[in-house]
């Protein structure tokens, strides 16, 4: 198998490396995007079934402690929540983002305590966000290298 070396000097070397430098630059700026109203209205939807009692971590937790899974009651009306979703920033791509959410509940802090809270989305088949899981500080600021 032939092997070929190049050594870059000069001109040539500084405008391959500032080439490099702008694709690094622009995949970074890239990831920097504004939240979109579907993704507001899925976090929203998301944190209500949460603080009722009926998000997927409270069903997780039934299932694994054999517990019935809630029911549905017409007759009772569940707590409405007034979740207000003051500051919205997302990193990510067109199609999956993790987007950070400062909270508040009927004017006061969320029943969990959590004022900030990370979300993992992503856009279904048919064009929907969808909150797939909870997330973290370090998948925020990890979403702008990858």
């Amino acid at each position: 198998m032939t092997q070929y070396n190049t050594t870059l000097k000069g001109w040539s070397a500084a405008i391959i490396g500032i080439a490099i430098v702008a694709v690094a630059l622009y995949q970074f700026k890239s990831r920097f995007r504004p939240v979109e109203d579907g993704e507001r209205a899925a976090i929203q939807v998301w944190l209500v079934a949460a603080y009722q009692g009926h998000g997927a971590g409270d069903l997780m937790r039934r299932l694994r402690d054999h517990q019935p899974l809630p029911t549905f009651d017409p007759s009772v009306a569940p707590r409405p929540f007034n979740v207000e979703l003051s500051s919205l920033s997302a990193h990510g791509t067109r199609n999956v983002a993790v987007v950070k959410a400062h909270i508040s509940v009927d004017a006061a802090a969320p029943p969990d305590g959590r004022s900030v809270r990370y979300f993992n989305l992503d856009r279904s088949p048919g064009g929907d966000w969808i909150v797939m899981s909870d997330s973290d500080s370090f998948t925020y600021l990890r979403m702008l290298l990858l």
